[in-house]
Formats: structure tokens, C-alpha cells, sequence
């Protein structure tokens, strides 16, 4: 048993080093960055579609409007870009087909941009327009389009 001790105050540095290492990959591994655009949302996740007017490529197409207009373009007018793509959501069900096919993309809340592997997760589309515009914001959106539970 001493020479156990021993062994573990003479490397303690190396042993923390090691440690620290390994936490590091752990977190790397843990997260799994979402390089396809989307991942399916579990069935009892999805939105009622129901009358939806939109086809699934129409809403895949919107899915994929909105991930620019708010993860990729960073540097943008997210609002500006977003209400072209809202202008075609005539109803609720428009909206949840094109929610069902954003899936869960990768996204920081803190920074605003995927591909973060420290801060970010795989967040929905109503996640990510509630983190993206503030209460003004969104209140705006709300008013234009009170057809639409957005927020």
C-alpha cells in the first residue's frame, strides 16, 4: 500500500494531466456534431400536420430557408430574412410540416452558430426562432402572423 502512495505523489502532475485529457475527449465524444442538416424528431415530437398545403419538399425546402436565415448567416438581418418564409406558412399546419422536417439542427444558444462543439446541442426550430429574436422581436412576429403559435 505505501508503495502505492508512493507511486501516486511522485506522478500526481502526470496523473491529473492524464485526467484532464481524458474529460476533454469525453466531452468531444459526447458530442455528435450534426453534419447531414437534421435529425428526425421522434414520432411523439412531431407536430400535427393535418391539412398541411404544403408538400414535403415545399417544407423541406422552408426547413432548410429557415436554418440559413438563422444558424448560417450570421451576420445578417435574421428578421429580415425570416418573414419572406413565414409569408408562405398560410397555416398552422404549413408551419408544423415545415418544423417536422427542420428536425433538430445543431445550435449555440450562447453564440448563436452550429458547428461549436463546446456550446452547442441539437435544438428544434421553435427553440432556435425563441432564442434568436428578443421579446420586440418576437412580439412583431406574434402580430404579423397570429395565425401561427410561434412563441
Amino acid at each position: 500500500m505505501k508503495k502505492v502512495i508512493l507511486f501516486l505523489v511522485a506522478n500526481f502532475k502526470y496523473i491529473v494531466i492524464f485526467g484532464a485529457v481524458w474529460k476533454v475527449y469525453q466531452i468531444f465524444d459526447s458530442v455528435k456534431p450534426n453534419f447531414s442538416g437534421s435529425e428526425n424528431i421522434a414520432d411523439n415530437d412531431k407536430l400535427n400536420t393535418g391539412t398541411s398545403r404544403i408538400s414535403i419538399v415545399e417544407a423541406r425546402s422552408l426547413a432548410e430557408q429557415f436554418s440559413s436565415a438563422l444558424i448560417t448567416e450570421r451576420f445578417s438581418d435574421s428578421l429580415a430574412m425570416v418573414i419572406p418564409i413565414f409569408n408562405k406558412l398560410k397555416t398552422q399546419e404549413d408551419f408544423n410540416a415545415v418544423y417536422n422536417e427542420f428536425g433538430k439542427r445543431q445550435y449555440s444558444h450562447t453564440f448563436g452558430n452550429e458547428g461549436d462543439p463546446l456550446f452547442s446541442g441539437n435544438y428544434d426550430l421553435l427553440s432556435i426562432l425563441a432564442n434568436e429574436f428578443d421579446s420586440s422581436e418576437q412580439a412583431e412576429l406574434s402580430y404579423r402572423y397570429p395565425h401561427l403559435r410561434i412563441f
